[in-house]
């Protein structure tokens, strides 16, 4: 070991020195080493100009060290290989604010499940979530006069489905005794409000299928998962509108270890050196089958477990027209199109772009019923 570090200390000035001139100056995908990039959100940072009262006021300094770590292209690789430690050594990440929590058997989740999961929070008081349910029931009848079916989409958390791979440290101690879902789903049968409740369905396929539902290195649901809420989606948008849009099957499911998409979106933010792709992911071929129409436009409103929702919908041609408003104001989304642009939701011409669907779909996932910004597209 002693030798080790001799080694160590006498090498790596040197091999810093060489990296630096190597890299300096331009970006890892400029020198084409587009596997150092770093995944996420990495802003933009202006080259600083210097000047003496920046200097000695140090916010050159300060500016100048962010603009080397920025565009520094070996920064990656020293960031990967930190990141490569202290995940294979410590199973631990400091990615993405620290909330990627590697669990039981390599299982990843985001933080805010777990706590949601693991009651280390406080759900809202039961009198505003009463509230937020009759808002709902508001607009649901409202939409109703108006002809448009409306459905309270409710998708489930990795957490909620596969508990048994959370660290046990999490769920010593809860610090409530229910959750939101728990207290909300009851107020959804008194108001008599129309919902799909996709974390009963998930868990439930859970059991049947040889597949994950969620996959080891995602914190969505994949396709296999989505698709028995769907399914059930369409049961209840075909009774409400009372025309007949067939059903969904499983035509195919292939199995495999090759991760795309959703299914390594937490895996790609660890940023490691070697990443954990070696995990089962489901690719099923969903069909449409039966006596069938397509039915005009439907409008969803929700967060990111809807894209697969919407990915399902669009290649069994559903509906003629989909718009998606990502949480409710940041982004809208076009089918079959897929085309895509921000919003300014003061400009909605709810004649024009809502009142015009047959169905209008709120979808919230189980862990944000105290924070959905969907809310306020009710209130």
């Amino acid at each position: 070991m002693i030798v080790i570090a001799i080694l160590l200390t006498l090498t790596l000035p040197l091999g810093s020195m060489v990296i630096f001139k190597l890299f300096a100056g331009r970006s890892a995908v400029a020198l084409g080493y587009w596997r150092l990039e770093l995944v996420g959100t990495f802003p933009d940072v202006p080259r600083p100009d210097f000047t003496i009262q920046d200097w000695l006021n140090h916010r050159f300094q300060d500016s100048a060290s962010k603009w080397f770590s920025r565009y520094f292209g070996a920064r990656g690789l020293f960031v990967k290989v930190g990141n490569q430690v202290n995940y294979s050594l410590f199973g631990t990440s400091y990615m993405n604010n620290q909330s990627i929590i590697i669990g039981k058997q390599s299982q990843l989740y985001e933080l805010a499940y777990i706590n949601d999961y693991c009651k280390l929070i406080h759900p809202m008081p039961l009198e505003l979530a009463e509230a937020h349910v009759k808002e709902i029931a508001e607009i649901q009848d409202r939409l109703g006069r108006h002809g448009i079916a409306f459905v309270l989409l409710i998708t489930p958390s990795k957490a909620s489905i596969y508990p048994e791979f959370i660290p046990d440290i999490f769920c010593r101690s809860p610090k409530s005794t229910s959750r939101d879902y728990e207290n909300f789903v009851p107020l959804l049968d008194k108001y008599k409000i129309n919902y799909v409740d996709g974390h009963t369905i998930t868990l439930a396929a859970k059991a049947g299928e040889p597949a994950p539902v969620f996959t080891q290195g995602g914190t969505h649901w994949n396709y296999l998962g989505a698709y028995y809420t769907v399914a059930r989606l369409l049961e209840m948008i075909e009774a409400l509108t009372r025309q007949s849009i067939g059903r969904l099957s499983l035509q195919d499911l292939e199995i495999d270890h090759k991760p795309s998409g959703t299914d390594k979106d937490l895996a790609e933010l660890l940023n490691l050196i070697s990443p954990p792709y070696t995990y089962l992911v489901p690719h099923p071929t969903i069909v449409r089958e039966g006596p069938a129409q397509d039915l005009g436009k439907a409008v969803f409103v929700g967060g990111s477990f809807i894209w697969t929702v919407l990915d399902i919908l669009n290649f069994t041609n559903i509906f003629q027209a989909m718009d998606a408003y990502y949480y409710y104001k940041l982004l809208l989304k076009s089918y079959p199109a897929k085309t895509s642009g921000s919003i300014d939701v003061s400009q909605i011409d709810w004649n024009k772009d809502v009142l015009t669907s047959q169905v209008l779909v709120l979808e919230i996932n189980e862990i944000n019923f105290s924070a959905h910004p969907g809310f306020a597209w009710v209130g």
